[in-house]
């Protein structure tokens, strides 16, 4: 029995300590719950804050909402204004315009008159230079009428001086002018003691040569020519009187017993010569033995032997040279040897041809704002130099007047005083020869403005209803 009460007592204790561990774990979950609970509230009255913040937010941004409105309003009202000045301001630009449009209509009224008296002006300029070059050219006639007065007034003599020559080789005689009239007067012959006249016939292998500059060459002398004197004859150029040498010359030939180096009596450093003529480079030596000549044509760096042909041919110590081309021109180099010596000079050729100038086209019509160009084709030579003349003065280039080479002339958005004539003048020290051609304005004129095919092109005036000026 006691064992049963006892089993029985153990048995409620098991139960009463499993009822204690359950009411341990209840209360651990009520405070577990509790600071559920207690967490909740916190959030709840975050929460409430939150909302409380939100609602004065709300309220503040309706408040800047209402004074928003207040100012679209005011700025409603000041457009309405605005646009009241703009339709006002709008109104006066339009009589304003009217009153430039009229301005505009007389400003091309009074430039038309300006223009007409440019012309004018123009034409009188063009008479006082005419006047102006008759004056001259009387100036420069009466100053050549006083010169040549001057110099008609004074006596000259002419010399010929003895020359001596070694046997074999060529002869040098010279015609001495006085330097005060040596520009009015020319060699035109030689005459020998007995009237007998020499004429050149170097083209026919002959032993004489006459210089224009007053030299005469006479080849492979002998002793027989110690017989004979020499007279040159002279020209003035301003009375055409004719004078002969007072003195006549005389040759001294000489028979070395010794060698004597060749020496250069006569040449040339430069000779002048027209196309198709023929012309003859001189080259006169002594010595003994008897040099021998030899031509030869610097061509760069090189000095070539030149070869003779039916055109080409060297008679003596000359070269001579038949139907000159332009291709001939340069220099030229007479080398002179013998056993005993040797010795060289240099000979410029220079070939002229007259001088023309062609411009094409030599009337252009170009429209305002167009592009016009003149080619000049110039022939003949040498050409030293190529201008280009407007209207008489010399062309003014730059900015839309561009020269292209020497040749061309290109004129860029073509004006109004841009039209007229340009001249290409070409020269040398000989002379000069000149082209013209014409630039003229094309379009239409209507109301004095140019209203062409090019009127598209134009921004500035065209803007406001008008073309250009023309005339």
């Amino acid at each position: 029995m006691v064992q049963s009460v006892w089993v029985t007592v153990q048995s409620v204790w098991v139960t009463v300590q499993s009822v204690w561990v359950t009411v341990q774990s209840v209360w651990v979950m009520v405070q577990s719950v509790w600071v559920t609970v207690q967490s909740v509230w916190v959030t709840v009255q975050s929460v409430w804050v939150m909302v409380q913040s939100v609602w004065v937010t709300v309220q503040s941004v309706w408040v800047t909402v209402q004074s928003v409105w207040v100012t679209v309003q005011s700025v409603w009202v000041t457009v309405q204004s605005v646009w009241v000045t703009v339709q006002s301001v709008w109104v006066t630009v339009q009589s304003v315009w009217v009153t430039v449009q009229s301005v505009w209509v007389t400003v091309q009224s009074v430039w038309v008159t300006v223009q007409s008296v440019w012309v004018t002006v123009q034409s009188v300029w063009v008479t006082v230079q005419s006047v102006w070059v008759t004056v001259q050219s009387v100036w420069v006639t009466v100053q050549s009428e006083r010169e040549r007065d001057i110099v008609v007034r004074q006596y000259y003599e002419v010399q010929v001086y003895d020359e001596f020559v070694i046997s074999g080789n060529t002869a040098v005689i010279k015609c001495h002018v006085p330097s005060f009239v040596r520009d009015y007067v020319s060699v035109t012959s030689w005459v020998r003691g007995n009237g007998e006249r020499i004429v050149s016939d170097v083209l026919t292998g002959g032993r004489y040569s006459v210089f224009g500059t007053g030299e005469l060459h006479i080849r492979h002398v002998t002793k027989a020519d110690e017989f004979q004197s020499y007279h040159c004859e002279t020209q003035h150029v301003l009375t055409d009187e004719t004078t002969i040498s007072a003195v006549a010359g005389r040759l001294m030939v000489n028979e070395p017993r010794s060698s004597v180096p060749p020496r250069i009596t006569d040449s040339r450093s430069s000779v002048t010569a027209t196309v198709r003529r023929t012309v003859e480079l001189p080259c006169a030596a002594q010595g003994f033995p008897i040099p021998q000549y030899q031509w030869h044509r610097v061509t760069g760096k090189v000095e070539v032997a030149v070869v003779q042909d039916g055109r080409i041919q060297q008679v003596g110590g000359s070269l001579l040279i038949r139907q000159v081309t332009a291709a001939d021109a340069g220099r030229y180099v007479c080398v002179v040897s013998s056993s005993v010596g040797s010795e060289r000079t240099h000979t410029t050729l220079e070939v002229w041809a007259p001088l023309t100038a062609h411009i094409s086209p030599q009337v252009q019509t170009v429209d305002v704002g167009g592009e016009a160009t003149f080619n000049c084709s110039p022939e003949g030579f040498p050409q030293d130099t190529i201008t280009w003349i407007k209207d008489g003065e010399p062309l003014q280039v730059g900015g839309r007047v561009r020269l292209v080479g020497q040749r061309t002339v290109v004129v860029d958005d073509v004006r109004r005083e841009d039209r007229g004539m340009y001249q290409c003048l070409v020269s040398n020290l000989e002379g000069s020869a000149q082209g013209s051609a014409q630039l003229k304005l094309g379009g239409q004129c209507q109301d004095g403005v140019v209203v062409g095919s090019r009127k598209d092109r134009f921004k500035s005036r065209s803007d406001m209803g008008y073309g250009f000026v023309c005339s």
